[in-house]
């Protein structure tokens, strides 16, 4: 699909390759924390390759609109980046502001993430459910 849209095979191998890398780069990142593989970062790596996808595809995009404007190479690429670092940001901050509802929240999504928030900073066993979760309440969901 991203062949289909930008049209030219370097920019497509370049987005390809972000993906794998980015996903590397998590997991060693998840490993030196500590954190294990779950549903809640398998979610968040998934947001987070469609969101990186998305970006690039817009970052480079910019980038051949700069350099068919006649601009250098560098020059295309600096200022490509400088105008959708902001839309970017903010776009992200759109995605993120959606989940805080999560924290308030006392259904099912909350419950994940306070289990996840509680857990990977207390010393109880990322496989073992925590005492705060397991009252006739809520469930233990191990």
């Amino acid at each position: 699909m991203i062949l289909l849209f930008l049209g030219n095979w370097k920019s497509t191998i370049i987005i390809a390759i972000s993906i794998p890398l980015s996903i590397l780069v998590s997991i060693l990142l998840l490993s030196a924390l500590g954190e294990t593989i779950n549903i809640m970062t398998l979610g968040g790596l998934a947001l987070a390759v469609g969101i990186l996808v998305d970006d690039a595809t817009v970052e480079i995009e910019n980038i051949n609109r700069n350099l068919a404007m006649g601009k250098e190479t560098v020059q295309a690429i600096l200022d490509g980046a400088q105008q959708i670092a902001v839309p970017a940001f903010v776009s992200t901050l759109c995605i993120c502001i959606v989940f805080i509802r999560c924290f308030f929240s006392l259904a099912l999504p909350s419950i994940f993430l306070f289990r996840w928030l509680k857990l990977s900073s207390s010393p109880c066993s990322p496989r073992t459910c925590g005492r705060e979760l397991s009252s006739p309440r809520w469930p233990c969901i191990c």
